[in-house]
């Protein structure tokens, strides 16, 4: 899967009901990640990064952390290992999801990737 982020332009809101939670691919702007409950394979995520102006985000120095809140609202997922920076100054990184990132059957009630530099968050990604 390939996702284009453009800092602050991309926003979504939260599902606010997860139970009836329905994506409607035909009519979505968005890119939406889907696996089978513990997918081995076939989860990786592609990312651009672009400022407002449409220029490449300088990933240097940053590193890529996966956070969320899994469908039962129980179990919690942090992954600051599996992000692989591609190219830092045209703002390029791959994420490989973990097989517990789809441990639970469901939507994420709250989902991100974020990037950080050594002194700030640069950028936060919502995947929900």
């Amino acid at each position: 899967m390939k996702l284009t982020y453009v800092i602050g332009s991309d926003k979504r809101d939260l599902v606010k009901d997860i139970q009836n939670f329905q994506i409607d691919f035909k009519s979505s702007n968005f890119n939406w990640l889907q696996a089978r409950q513990y997918e081995n394979s076939m989860r990786q995520v592609f990312v651009d990064v672009m400022n407002d102006d449409k220029t490449p985000f300088n990933l240097t120095g940053c590193n890529v952390v996966f956070e969320g809140v899994l469908p039962d609202k129980t179990h919690k997922i942090y992954d600051a290992r599996d992000a692989i920076i591609l190219d830092p100054n045209n703002g390029q990184f791959r994420f490989d999801m973990p097989k517990q990132a789809f441990a639970v059957a469901g939507s994420y009630v709250q989902a991100f990737l974020e990037s950080c530099a050594t002194e700030i968050v640069s950028l936060r990604l919502n995947l929900t």
